[in-house]
């Protein structure tokens, strides 16, 4: 989402974080909730991918999480069937739809356990119960997403071809580019085979950020590392540039 949506749906948490006038409806589930705000928008469907923002927070009104600290809305594909068997918050998700924003009091042991699939957390009231604040931004069906996500990753490698871009320039290096974006240089070409998919290569490796800080290496573990090329076991810049250097 961009930086507008985000912050509307953060005002909308804070308005109706503030608002806690009004009746709150039992469900047979065990937790309460009221809507605050109906955005009419449309109800989430199986498949489809809610975004939202949320606040929780414990019976004293401390926060125990907060979207905001992944600095954009969070993104939950619906599951019907799964959602069905898996606690009360998956069971509040399905009664809010976008635009709407809505607060949902659970008890934590229910929360935790059922939704979250864990023990409550230490210095957290297993007796008592989460207020939970939820915001939907957005409900996308699965072809809007994709077609999203392919957007978001365009401009990421756009951004990233600039910043390696003026890393290579501020290094006077001259590198070759691959069609994905891969930047690489030959320092010292030596003379043997180039590897294929499938083959066990052996590599030694030093990892840096653009900095030059060091955050992994072979060298410093005395050890080259193994791996066949081109099988997914290592991260997609090797398996695509490994296969262009000779042994």
């Amino acid at each position: 989402m961009n930086y507008l949506m985000y912050v509307a749906g953060i005002a909308a948490l804070i308005l109706f974080a503030s608002c806690d006038s009004g009746k709150f409806k039992e469900s047979e589930e065990g937790y309460s909730y009221k809507i605050v705000r109906d955005g009419e928008g449309p109800m989430p469907q199986d498949g489809s991918f809610i975004h939202y923002n949320f606040e929780y927070k414990d019976e004293n009104d401390s926060m125990i999480i907060d979207s905001k600290e992944y600095n954009s809305p969070v993104i939950i594909q619906c599951q019907t069937a799964a959602w069905e068997s898996s606690g009360p918050l998956y069971k509040a998700l399905n009664l809010i739809g976008e635009g709407d924003s809505a607060i949902f009091k659970i008890p934590t042991k229910a929360l935790f356990e059922e939704s979250f699939k864990n023990q409550v957390p230490p210095g957290v009231n297993p007796e008592g119960e989460i207020t939970v604040y939820i915001g939907v931004e957005d409900i996308m069906m699965e072809e809007e997403f994709e077609a999203m996500l392919a957007d978001r990753a365009s401009e990421q490698l756009q951004e990233d071809v600039a910043v390696i871009e003026v890393c290579l320039d501020e290094n006077n290096l001259e590198a070759q580019s691959t069609e994905s974006g891969l930047r690489y240089t030959i320092l010292d070409e030596g003379d043997g085979e180039r590897p294929e998919p499938g083959d066990m290569v052996k590599v030694h490796y030093r990892g840096t950020l653009l900095d030059g800080t060091e955050f992994d290496s072979s060298y410093g573990r005395d050890e080259p590392f193994s791996f066949n090329v081109g099988q997914g076991n290592v991260i997609k810049g090797w398996d695509e540039g490994v296969p262009l250097l000779r042994e």
